[in-house]
């Protein structure tokens, strides 16, 4: 299997999407729910689920594109 080698603007992407979940799992982002409940869950279970399937999702779409992009051009 070849080494991947992204172009800048994945390069670029990935970087951003780093920094947007160190940004969403640092303790004073991820303590802001509280001790909230939504349909008796703690909000705080519910936040970092759907933040890690945010970040897994976006890091999913990013890397279609740069193996879409990177084959059409041989």
């Amino acid at each position: 299997m070849p080494a991947m080698n992204p172009d800048p603007d994945t390069r670029a992407r990935l970087g951003g999407l780093f920094l947007l979940g160190l940004v969403l799992f640092l303790p004073p982002v991820i303590g802001l729910p509280g001790e909230a409940t939504l349909f008796g869950i703690p909000v705080l279970f519910v936040a970092v689920y759907a933040g890690w399937a945010v970040v897994i999702l976006l890091l999913g779409a990013i890397l279609r594109r740069a193996r879409r992009r990177g084959g059409e051009g041989g």
